[in-house]
């Protein structure tokens, strides 16, 4: 698994419309089959500038959605509403005696 990490700061009169795109764009039945998991998080100490992370099944996958349309329009939605600081792909690697949570049973 690979995930792909995004650190965008935004206007914050945009925000609101920053926060509106993320959950268009990111919808489920939108989302690339290869996409496992998508993610917005808000820094605590500098709000407005959010770390946006996606689990990918392969890096070839990866690799071939950062070419499509649709992450160009991404790409642009972002430079519109603010600034994209940082965007990195690292591997993911399960960490041996913990579960994941999505596979986790209940209680």
């Amino acid at each position: 698994m690979v995930g792909l990490g995004i650190v965008v700061r935004v206007e914050p009169l945009k925000r609101h419309e920053f926060l509106q795109s993320f959950g268009m764009l990111m919808a489920p039945e939108r989302r690339d089959g290869a996409c496992i998991k998508q993610n917005l998080f808000e820094d605590v100490d500098e709000p407005n500038r959010f770390l946006w992370i996606e689990n990918w099944s392969s890096g070839e996958a990866l690799e071939a959605y950062l070419s499509t349309d649709r992450f160009q329009t991404i790409k642009g939605a972002i430079e519109v509403l603010g600034t994209m600081e940082d965007m990195r792909i690292s591997d993911i690697k399960p960490i041996s005696g913990f579960e994941s949570l999505s596979e986790s049973k209940p209680a």
